[in-house]
C-alpha cells in the first residue's frame, strides 16, 4: 500500500446465492471489519449462523380431532431472524428463503426486516417449517395460531416450548364421515382399501361412485340441524393438503382457494334436504350429490362420482372439515405429492409452450372431449401469463401454473368432477 501504515476498514457484504448455508439458512447482511496489511491474502469470516430445526406444529380440538387449515403466525422475531457477532462482525441470517421479491431486510436496520412468516396447517392438521430455536424472543410469546372461515374465529397465543408442539383449539363444530366398508368381502368392517398409503382410501362401488355419511354435533352433543356441507377435491402437493408458507391475509377460505380444493358447491345458494339425498341413491347408476344439509338427526348423506381417483373432504362455513379422502378408481391410487412435485417444464423468458408441449412434458392425462383451463398462480404472475391453454414466460424465476381438466359429460355422469394439476414452470 505504497508504504503506508495498514488501515482499519467496514465492508458490508450483501446476500447472494452463495450466501445459502446447508442447513438452509439465508445471509441477510453482514458487517465484516478487517485489518488490510500492505501485502498477503485475507480472509473474511462471517459470523455463522446457529442451527437450524424442522418444528412441527399439531393443532387439533379438545377430543385429538385434527385442525386442518389452522393458521400459525409466528411473533417471535428470533424465530426467524438470528443476529450473530463474533468480535466486532456482524451477521444477519434467515432460517427461510428470501421472500418473491428478494428480500429478507436491511442492514443496520433491526426493524427493516419482513415480518415473520404465517405457517398453515395440512389435511392433517399438522406443518412442519424450518426455524431457528432461540433461547429468548421478541415478543410476550411465540406464535398466533388462528382457525378463521369467516364464522368460526378461534386464536391462541402460543409459546413454543420444544421443537414439537400439539396446540388445542377452543371446542370447535367438526364434521364426522362415516364410510363404507372398504372390503365388502371380509367379515370386519374396513375403513381404508389401501392401509400401505398414507391417510384413507376407499374404492369406488358398482355404480361407479361412494355414498358417505356426515355427522355434526355441538359442544353438548346435541345434533346440528339445517346445516349445509359440500364436497371438496383436494389437490395434491398444495398447501391445502400438505401446510406450508400462506400469505399474510390468508385464512381457510383463501387457503384453499388458491389451487389448494376445487369447491363443488360450498357457495351455492341451493340446498338439498338430506332425506332427498339418500332417495337419489337408489336410482340407477352413480347421481352425485355433492351438496347436502343435515336432518333432525344431525347427518347428512353424500355421493361422490369420480371419473378418476381423486382426493376429497367435506366442508363448511361454520365447522372443521373431515380427514381428506382418496376415492379409487380402478383402485388406482390417487396423485401424490411426490409425482405433483414433477411436474415441470422448462421455458427461456419471451417463449411460449402450448398446450401440446404441456401435455407431453409434464404426462397430464387429457380426456377427449374435455374442457381444460390454466390458471397461474397470483404470486407466479410477474413471471408468465397464460393465453387460452397455453403459457408464456415473462421474467426470470419460477411460477406455478395449474392445470384444470373437466371430462365430457356422459349420461351416466351428468357432472363429472374437474381435477387440478399444477405444474412447475421454471424460466432461467
Amino acid at each position: 500500500m505504497n508504504g503506508q501504515q495498514p488501515s482499519k476498514e467496514t465492508a458490508p457484504a450483501t446476500p447472494s446465492t452463495a450466501g445459502v448455508l446447508a442447513s438452509g439458512a439465508t445471509l441477510q447482511a453482514a458487517s465484516i471489519t478487517v485489518i488490510v496489511g500492505e501485502s498477503g491474502s485475507i480472509n473474511i469470516t462471517v459470523p455463522d449462523a446457529p442451527a437450524i430445526v424442522a418444528r412441527k406444529i399439531s393443532v387439533t380440538l379438545p377430543d385429538g380431532t385434527p385442525v386442518p387449515n389452522a393458521t400459525v403466525q409466528l411473533k417471535n422475531n428470533y424465530l426467524t431472524y438470528a443476529y450473530t457477532n463474533s468480535g466486532t462482525s456482524t451477521s444477519t441470517w434467515s432460517s427461510r428463503p428470501k421472500d418473491t421479491n428478494g428480500y429478507l431486510g436491511q442492514m443496520n436496520c433491526a426493524y427493516c426486516f419482513v415480518a415473520p412468516p404465517k405457517y398453515a396447517t395440512g389435511a392433517d392438521g399438522s406443518v412442519t417449517f424450518s426455524s431457528f430455536n432461540p433461547a429468548s424472543r421478541s415478543s410476550a410469546y411465540d406464535a398466533d395460531v388462528a382457525y378463521d372461515d369467516g364464522e368460526l374465529n378461534q386464536n391462541v397465543k402460543k409459546t413454543f416450548t420444544s421443537i414439537t408442539e400439539t396446540v388445542v383449539m377452543p371446542f370447535m363444530a367438526a364434521i364426522k364421515v362415516t364410510l363404507p366398508d372398504a372390503d365388502p368381502a371380509t367379515p370386519a368392517k374396513e375403513t381404508d382399501a389401501d392401509p400401505s398409503t398414507p391417510g384413507t382410501d376407499i374404492n369406488v362401488d358398482a355404480t361407479g361412485g361412494v355414498t358417505v355419511v356426515t355427522d355434526l354435533v355441538d359442544e353438548d352433543k346435541i345434533p346440528i340441524t339445517d346445516f349445509s356441507q359440500s364436497v371438496e377435491t383436494v389437490n395434491a402437493g398444495s398447501s391445502c393438503e400438505q401446510g406450508g408458507l400462506v400469505a399474510a391475509t390468508d385464512k381457510v377460505t383463501t387457503i384453499c382457494a388458491s389451487g389448494g380444493v376445487a369447491a363443488m358447491s360450498v357457495n351455492e345458494t341451493s340446498r338439498i334436504q338430506a332425506m332427498s339425498v339418500v332417495s337419489a341413491k337408489a336410482k340407477a347408476g352413480c347421481k352425485a350429490m355433492m351438496t347436502a344439509t343435515t336432518g333432525s338427526n344431525g347427518k347428512a348423506t353424500l355421493k361422490i362420482c369420480p371419473t378418476v381417483s381423486t382426493r376429497y373432504r367435506i366442508r363448511a362455513t361454520g365447522a372443521i372439515a373431515t380427514q381428506t379422502i382418496c376415492v379409487r378408481v380402478n383402485k388406482v391410487p390417487c396423485v401424490t405429492a411426490a409425482s405433483v412435485g414433477k411436474k415441470s417444464l422448462t421455458l427461456k423468458k419471451g417463449g411460449v409452450a402450448t398446450f401440446a408441449v404441456i401435455t407431453k412434458s409434464t404426462k397430464i392425462d387429457v380426456p377427449k372431449g374435455a374442457k381444460v383451463a390454466l390458471v397461474v398462480a397470483a404470486k407466479s404472475k410477474k413471471f408468465c401469463s397464460v393465453s387460452g391453454t397455453s403459457v408464456k414466460a415473462l421474467s426470470k424465476g419460477s411460477c406455478i401454473v395449474s392445470v384444470k381438466v373437466t371430462p365430457k359429460a356422459t349420461a351416466k355422469v351428468k357432472k363429472p368432477a374437474t381435477t387440478t394439476t399444477n405444474i412447475t414452470v421454471s424460466i432461467p
